[in-house]
């Protein structure tokens, strides 16, 4: 499903010196490029993000500022292909603060959610 705005929290200076936040639409085309979006149920803003959010001085580069946020429960999906540049062994590695689970072809490579003690990459 191909999506073309999400909401956000956007923060901007007033005239006043205070700080207006709001949950607003955001296109996706506004996007850096290279970002990704991904699907999220559930997340909060971190300790960092917060306090910009209160327009705290020497937190934030700029405003207006949309924060990060901890996401949980999302799922991010890749579909394509990757072209080795020669035959041999190559390393698939994720870096991730929760459990992952990737496939390739339609098999598990990596799955901390079955053994949370693997190594988050595969040969």
């Amino acid at each position: 499903m191909e999506h073309s705005s999400f909401s956000a929290l956007l923060v901007s200076g007033q005239p006043d010196g205070t700080f207006r936040r709001e949950i607003r639409r955001q296109s996706v085309s506004g996007l850096p490029p290279g970002d990704l979006l991904v699907r999220v149920s559930y997340s909060s803003l971190n300790f960092k993000d917060a306090l910009a959010a209160t327009g705290r001085h020497g937190v934030a580069r700029g405003y207006p500022l949309t924060p990060g946020i901890d996401a949980a429960d999302y799922t991010a999906k890749w579909t394509g292909s990757i072209r080795a540049p020669a035959t041999g062994k190559f390393i698939f590695m994720v870096q991730n603060h929760g459990f992952v689970n990737v496939k390739l072809d339609g098999k598990n490579i990596i799955s901390s959610w079955a053994n949370p003690n693997d190594a988050l990459f595969a040969q």
